[in-house]
């Protein structure tokens, strides 16, 4: 057989194809078809980016699950080398969540964090919100209270604490809005303890026939006081200041419709 240049050029080129449709095959798309499924097709916890060791990503997975059952919502985490053929951090995870089914068990809604790998200080993070839980961590400034939470993990590239940190604040933030806290009963607690105070006072005074006199007008003469002169005269200004913080790196709030034509909320930023 005789080998010519034109023969191995032929091979190698045959060779290229066959090793970028492997890869090719071999890099599936976090994200399926563009059609809205029936029933969940991931679990609450996929790290693609393979920032977890399998024990991490394992008591993630039961901890989110056991989370979203427990508020009624699916709380969501999704780690990717990129964001694929998608432009923005938000339009990812928004598409992440729907066309994998995170909606179709209830209409309550939920969340997700997706973190992308990437060089420090260019790495996207993104928290999706829908159905409830877009009201809900709009009031309050609970979004930005949660990004801040995360970020300091994130920018340490400790994954696993903000992933744990995410699912923490999520929950915390939901009991103290069931739960206010013990304010309210220190505060029904002084109501009750004054009204009592004031109705005995009133039940012990009419047990008296001498009372006390609020004033002195029993002992003056009617028309002996007289006022000759009067002036207001200033004595100073009590003004009180308070900083509020901004937070750096994040935005989001409000609330925009999907590719999927479901509503969403949230913002994200780089680290």
């Amino acid at each position: 057989m005789k080998i010519t240049f034109k023969s191995i050029l032929t091979a190698l080129s045959a060779a290229a194809v066959m090793a970028v449709s492997a890869v090719a095959a071999g890099a599936e798309s976090l994200i399926p078809a563009h059609v809205l499924p029936d029933e969940q097709l991931k679990p609450r916890v996929v790290d693609a980016a393979d920032f977890l060791t399998d024990s991490e990503e394992e008591a993630l997975l039961d901890r989110l699950d056991s989370l979203s059952e427990k508020l009624g919502v699916d709380v969501v985490v999704v780690s990717t080398p990129d964001l694929e053929d998608y432009i923005s951090a938000e339009a990812f995870t928004d598409d992440y969540y729907d066309y994998n089914g995170f909606n179709v068990k209830d209409s309550e809604g939920g969340i997700c964090l997706m973190v992308t790998d990437g060089e420090a200080g260019n790495r996207d993070y993104h928290i999706s919100t829908t159905g409830k839980m877009i009201g809900f961590m709009n009031k309050k400034g609970r979004l930005s209270k949660l990004q801040n939470a995360i970020l300091p993990y994130l920018k340490s590239s400790d994954f696993n604490g903000a992933f744990n940190k995410f699912a923490d604040t999520v929950e915390s933030m939901d009991k103290k809005s069931r739960y206010p806290g013990i304010g309210w009963v220190v505060a029904a607690a002084v109501v009750g303890l004054l009204s009592g105070l004031i109705y005995c006072s009133k039940q012990k005074s009419q047990l008296t026939t001498v009372k006390m006199q609020a004033n002195a007008n029993d002992y003056i003469k009617q028309g002996s006081f007289m006022i000759t002169a009067n002036r207001d005269q200033f004595l100073y200004r009590d003004v009180s200041r308070t900083y509020i913080e901004r937070s750096s790196g994040s935005g989001g709030g409000g609330s925009h419709t999907g590719s999927s034509g479901i509503s969403h909320g949230g913002g994200g930023g780089k680290f």
